[in-house]
């Protein structure tokens, strides 16, 4: 399974971005949203699990200059090479040099440093639909672990309807979700739900914003 997904990324990296990025605006959809919310704020720490090509960092760290925010820690990490490659081209386009990438397979994340965590906001879009059903929980957890006492995840799934079941499921060989298989994934990981929300569209991901429980 992990092999196709990476084979499949590899293949369309250039297009997802283009896609989701900028058909459906989810470039202009989510950097409203972070500039919205309270989330970001100089001297904290952030990690992009399941970067991609870097659609989230990339706002992140936008709405995060034009604020004046400084001191922020960046780091990012994506399981397809061909992805983190197309992220470095745009740090490279921009001169961006202080987002930290890695590869690493959320599943078996030992690649990941010592100092990857105690993290203030880690955001999660579009990845659960590529992890095993039994694995869901799991990788909740796992990302709970890695927040502060105070931190925040911030994640988005595909919900489905007859759209996602034929783009998301055929076509990028994805999982979609029910709101409520989702919610409640969340609820027995020690997951409190602070707001949901989405973005109005066909293609309509829900948004869940989420702490641990202390």
């Amino acid at each position: 399974m992990q092999n196709t997904i990476k084979a499949l990324y590899t293949k369309r990296a250039v297009l997802y971005h283009r896609l989701f990025i900028d058909v459906f605006n989810f470039k202009g959809r989510f950097e409203k949203f972070f500039r919205e919310t309270n989330y970001l704020h100089s001297q904290i720490k952030v990690l992009d699990a399941g970067c991609g090509t870097g659609a989230i960092s990339r706002i992140l760290h936008r709405v995060a200059t034009q604020k004046g925010l400084s001191g922020i820690t960046y780091h990012a990490f994506d399981f397809t090479p061909a992805m983190l490659d197309e992220f470095k081209r745009w740090m490279l386009k921009e001169n961006i040099h202080d987002i930290d990438l890695k590869q690493a397979d959320l599943l078996d994340p030992k690649p990941l440093a010592s100092d990857w965590r105690e993290y203030d906001l880690i955001v999660f879009f579009g990845v659960l639909e590529y992890i095993p059903k039994e694995q869901l929980e799991q990788t909740l957890r796992y990302l709970s672990s890695l927040l502060n006492k105070n931190g925040v995840l911030i994640i988005s799934v595909t919900r489905r309807n007859l759209f996602t079941t034929i783009f998301i499921g055929w076509w990028w060989k994805a999982r979609t979700f029910r709101e409520q298989e989702i919610r409640g994934a969340c609820q027995n990981t020690g997951l409190v739900i602070i707001r949901g929300s989405g973005l109005g569209i066909i293609y309509n991901p829900l948004i869940l914003e989420l702490k641990k429980i202390i």
